[in-house]
Order: structure tokens, then sequence, then C-alpha cells
């Protein structure tokens, strides 16, 4: 399950996760995101997994980075905190984050992703954007 809170004031797209997430829902997400125009076009986000479980291979976090190359391009800048406070998620995050990174020279340079394991340190790195 997934719940997406946009807040105008602050420019800040929270989305939180639930239960087992499995790379159709995560790809969703990505496509919602590029077809939402109201979203602001230097968007920031934070990515809460506290009570979610991946069902995501190495494979799948591949795909996603296909995916969320194709609409990138439509965003002058995407950041994204992501949340993950427990081993099995926070291994999913960091083999995303170190994908993206082998990934820049190929359509990802506007998009900046980093995985923490609470809020107060992702707002901290968000409010340097």
């Amino acid at each position: 399950m997934i719940e997406r809170i946009f807040d105008e004031k602050n420019g800040l797209l929270r989305i939180y996760w639930d239960g087992t997430v499995t790379i159709k829902e995560v790809l969703e997400n990505a496509r919602w995101i590029a077809s939402n125009e109201k979203l602001p076009r230097k968007l920031k986000m934070i990515t809460n997994w506290e009570k979610a479980r991946p069902d995501i291979s190495l494979e799948d976090g591949k795909a996603l980075i296909e995916e969320t190359a194709n609409f990138i391009g439509g965003f002058e800048q995407i950041i994204c905190a992501s949340i993950n406070p427990n081993s099995d998620v926070i291994m999913v995050g960091i083999r995303f984050e170190q994908l993206i990174k082998s990934q820049l020279t190929k359509g990802l340079e506007n998009l900046n992703y980093k995985v923490f394991s609470n809020e107060k340190s992702a707002k901290v790195w968000l409010s340097k954007f």
C-alpha cells in the first residue's frame, strides 16, 4: 500500500509505503510522479519505508533506474531522501543508491537520492537543496 501527501507550502512530496511492496507498485509510483503535472519541477521527496517489506530484486532495481531515466528529464531536479530504518529495507535502498551513482552518465544527472535511517537526518539533507 502507498500513501502520498504533497505539502504545497514546502514543496515536499511524502510517500509512505506499507506492507509488502513489489517492483510493480514502485514502478506505478514512478509513473504517477512523472505524469503529475501539479508537482513542482524541482521536486523534494521523502519516501518512508518504516512499515514496508520490499520484495524487490537487484534486477528490479535496474528496471526502476530505466523507468526513472525515462521520466526524470521532465524535472529540473528530483531530490529524494529515502527513510529505511531496518536492515532488509536499508539494503534495498543502498543498492538503489549505488545503481543511481553508477548510472549518472545515462540520464540521471538531475536526481539526488540518499538513504537515511530516520526522518530528522533526511530533512537536514533535503534542506541543503
